[in-house]
């Protein structure tokens, strides 16, 4: 399933640049992000599963960026959720 492009906001750039493309799987319940080049191409520096990991929840059916700047998904199972993704910065 394919979520949104994230614009930036809410997240350092290191984490989630701004203008990935999100996709999610919803059995494996993954959510990856892509970077797209000016010409359309993808860029993946990652062996393997395309993209790079940014949350596993199971059942992932959607995904957005909010008014806020948070991505939000939306998960089926265990029991229905909405999550907001947060940002917190590795203890040092």
């Amino acid at each position: 399933m394919v979520g949104g492009v994230y614009r930036g906001g809410a997240y350092p750039s290191s984490v989630l640049p701004n203008g990935t493309l999100l996709f999610g799987e919803y059995y494996v319940g993954f959510m990856r992000g892509i970077l797209v080049n000016d010409t359309g191409g993808i860029i993946n520096d990652n062996v393997g599963a395309p993209g790079f990991h940014i949350v596993h929840k199971g059942a992932i059916t959607s995904m957005v960026q909010g008014p806020d700047g948070h991505m939000y998904l939306t998960s089926q199972y265990g029991p229905a959720t909405v999550y907001r993704l947060v940002y917190q910065a590795p203890v040092q």
